[in-house]
């Protein structure tokens, strides 16, 4: 691999982790609020954003960082055809 797919590949990584950060900080907000029957509109807010980060995080992952490995693969031809 030449160094502008590693770079690619460090910098989508990276990206990741900010995005961990964000979902890991949403999951801890809705944790402490935990499972009751009524719920205040900043803790909906709060379940919502966690909902989107995670949407996002997973979005991000499939998209961007496997992306990244994919076209950092060269094919193989072995001559076959």
């Amino acid at each position: 691999m030449d160094s502008t797919v590693v770079n690619s590949l460090k910098n989508s990584l990276e990206d990741f982790k900010s995005t961990l950060d964000w979902l890991n900080h949403s999951y801890e907000l809705c944790k402490k609020t935990g499972i009751k029957d009524d719920y205040s509109v900043e803790e909906l807010d709060a379940f919502e954003n966690l909902t989107s980060r995670y949407a996002r995080t997973t979005d991000f992952r499939v998209n961007c960082h496997f992306w990244d490995i994919k076209t950092s693969i060269k094919p193989i031809t072995t001559g076959v055809f």
